[in-house]
């Protein structure tokens, strides 16, 4: 138990649902560990999902201003930036609360890029803030590029809820036939889908390759080597994860998006999967080549190949020392642990250190 007795406001327009299992997942994660670690009162309001969107940002906006005038509420902790603006001006300037927004991907380089009214907004909200929340050493340096250099002692890198740790690792390091690659995202060309299937195309070894995720582009007909064989997944709820992460032997995340951070190969590693991942964005703080995976250049097929031949021919032990080695990694990465230094630091932003 973290001791504070601040009374938090957790807002958030993603959130899981049935229908939904992954959508804003580590969200709903952060909240369920601050609940075990909080000492004071946490109380969420998250927006349900609908296709009506107006409706649904009305009803979430009533619902916060009900929950400011009859909650006590010291801190509004606000998850995505530009979706929870609204809220957290209202609770800074009308009911003078402490306001820490938690930016993520999107929200922020979204507007970035159109470099209209919704990005001057964000960087009227990261002045006036009482803290900002980052996921990735990486997203911070894009965030400092546009604020003041002073900004940054508000600033603090927590990586979206971290994951939470197998109680026993179980990988297989023995090399067997065929070998089991998985790939656990958004299946979109974004996330490097593509990148996987022009390199499987040209394996000559045998591979199974299992897909877990929502189904965004459908280019599974892409993938024609007779020598691969392909496990279609869909979209699962978070617990249902481990058993394919204990299943595999080598994880892929090739990614062509500008990750934030990437939950997923962290999570793959937690249960000993070395990762092979894109160079960019924020993948290479985690991912260490030839320490506990591969980096390649994004988008390029053949190094995957590449890497993907190299794993094959490593013997047990050196795919068992990649896999501690991943193991260690993620241990840094424990979701009780980034909790606990996240109710810490809003205890210091809070004003009642």
């Amino acid at each position: 138990m973290v001791t504070t007795n601040l009374n938090i406001l957790l807002l958030s327009n993603m959130y899981p649902s049935q229908s939904r299992p992954s959508y804003g997942v580590f969200v709903k994660n952060v909240h369920d560990e601050m609940k075990e670690l909080h000492s004071g009162k946490l109380t969420l309001c998250a927006m349900e999902y609908s296709t009506n969107k107006l409706l649904s940002y009305l009803l979430f906006y009533i619902k916060v201003l009900y929950l400011l005038i009859f909650t006590k509420v010291d801190v509004v902790y606000c998850h995505f930036l530009s979706r929870t603006l609204i809220p957290g001006v209202i609770a800074k300037y009308i009911f003078r609360k402490k306001v820490i927004f938690n930016v993520h991907s999107s929200d922020y380089t979204i507007p970035k890029k159109k470099n209209g009214l919704g990005h001057r907004l964000n960087l009227w909200a990261i002045k006036f803030c009482d803290g900002l929340i980052i996921p990735s050493e990486s997203f911070k340096s894009i965030i400092l590029a546009d604020t003041k250099p002073s900004f940054a002692e508000q600033f603090f890198v927590s990586p979206s809820g971290g994951v939470k740790l197998p109680e026993q690792v179980n990988y297989d390091a023995n090399v067997t036939s065929p070998l089991r690659c998985l790939f656990v995202s958004r299946v979109t060309k974004t996330k490097g889908i593509d990148t996987i299937f022009e390199a499987l195309n040209k394996v000559d070894f045998d591979v199974e390759l299992t897909v877990v995720g929502s189904i965004e582009e459908d280019i599974f007909s892409s993938l024609v080597n007779k020598r691969v064989s392909l496990r279609v997944i869909g979209e699962v709820k978070q617990t249902e994860l481990p058993q394919y992460f204990e299943q595999a032997q080598l994880f892929l995340f090739p990614t062509k998006h500008h990750e934030s951070l990437g939950l997923a190969p962290i999570e793959a590693m937690s249960f000993g999967l070395p990762v092979i991942g894109s160079n960019y964005a924020s993948v290479p703080e985690y991912v260490k080549h030839g320490v506990n995976g591969y980096l390649m250049e994004k988008g390029n097929s053949d190094q995957l190949l590449n890497f993907l031949v190299q794993f094959s021919e490593l013997n047990s032990d050196e795919r068992q020392d990649l896999s501690t080695n991943a193991v260690s990694t993620a241990l840094q990465y424990s979701r009780k642990k980034v909790v606990k230094d996240l109710l810490s630091y809003m205890e210091s932003r809070s004003g009642n250190e």
